[in-house]
């Protein structure tokens, strides 16, 4: 009779660790499952604030054309640090690309396109005379003078002129990083005297 209840006992209590280790299992397997689902979560979440924001915003505005002796558009280009730290820039690579694109209506009733590129890609050694440091906020402004002259302005059309800021150096001025990579600025258009600024069309970087 003793022998029958302590078999019991044991009986009962080898029940009560196959549950505690069946519910520790069962809790493993979740954890694990869970863990395969929000690590890549994370993994994208941390990609993509990665690659949200340039620290630089290029915009262009077309001014008035007082100061040219040949037909010319003037245009303001500012070049804007919204970082939260000092970057420098080149100026010089506020012209390191200009495309400009000519649409053309024809006697059929449609139209077509054709484009032209443009750049000051810089001196062949580099001048640290062209280089500005942006604090936090700063924009940096010039005034730049493209000429008309040329036989692609010739003619009805409307015009979509994009800059692109290009800097590819590994450096540092005045002990702040040059910012390296290109931007694109606002998107420009013009047909005959009628000047206006469109929103930019973002390629980056």
């Amino acid at each position: 009779m003793i022998k029958k209840q302590i078999t019991a006992e044991r009986s009962h209590r080898t029940n009560d660790l196959d549950r505690v280790y069946l519910r520790f299992a069962i809790c493993a397997v979740m954890v694990l499952v869970a863990s395969l689902f929000e690590f890549p979560k994370a993994s994208l979440a941390s990609t993509t604030s990665i690659q949200a924001k340039d620290p630089l915003v290029f915009k262009t505005e077309i001014r008035k054309d007082k100061n040219c002796t040949q037909p010319c558009l003037v245009v303001e280009a500012s070049l804007t640090n919204t970082s939260s730290e000092s970057l420098a820039i080149d100026t010089v690579g506020l012209q390191y690309l200009i495309e400009i694109q000519k649409h053309i209506s024809l006697p059929s009733g449609g139209s077509e396109a054709v484009m032209t590129k443009r750049g000051d890609y810089g001196p062949d050694q580099y001048n640290e005379n062209t280089y500005k440091v942006l604090k936090a906020g700063d924009t940096y402004r010039t005034t730049i003078n493209l000429p008309l002259m040329d036989k692609f302005f010739q003619g009805k059309g409307t015009y979509e002129i994009k800059f692109t800021y290009g800097q590819f150096r590994d450096y540092s001025f005045n002990g702040v990083k040059l910012f390296k990579g290109t931007i694109e600025s606002s998107e420009l258009e013009f047909s005959g005297n009628s000047k206006r600024t469109r929103t930019s069309r973002k390629s980056c970087g």
